[in-house]
């Protein structure tokens, strides 16, 4: 299994489940050994490629709403939605969440799109 801690990511993870699958013949029991002993270096491996897999998601998720950008204020909102809805449901809502504030692009071309004009005569 410390083969699998060279490998990038990605690789990782298809080695560990292969380790798993080889490894063990009951769920059962690999979740119970898992629990049991578990191995820090595997541990710390899993928690790194968790950060660079969210890191992963953020950027593209920056990137596509970058491309929402460019979009008239029509197609602007469907396509955050769909960003929105793409990233699974709690995905794209913790991506946002996560970020604690909102690209200021995107916030800017929200309010400009969508924030009625003000009203003539509505003050001095």
């Amino acid at each position: 299994m410390d083969s699998c801690l060279v490998l990038s990511c990605s690789e990782f993870e298809t080695c560990l489940k292969s380790f798993q699958k080889g490894g063990e013949q009951q769920s059962g029991e690999q979740e119970q050994q898992g629990q049991r002993a578990p191995n820090p270096k595997v541990d710390a491996k899993i928690n790194v490629c968790q950060k660079e897999l969210q890191e992963i998601k953020m950027k593209e998720i920056q990137v596509k709403q970058t491309a929402c950008l460019s979009l008239s204020c029509s197609e602007f909102e469907p396509c955050l939605r769909a960003l929105q809805s793409s990233g699974g449901d709690q995905g794209g809502q913790q991506q946002q969440q996560g970020q604690g504030t909102p690209d200021p692009a995107v916030s800017a071309k929200f309010m400009t799109c969508f924030t009625p004009p003000p009203q003539g005569g509505g003050g001095p």
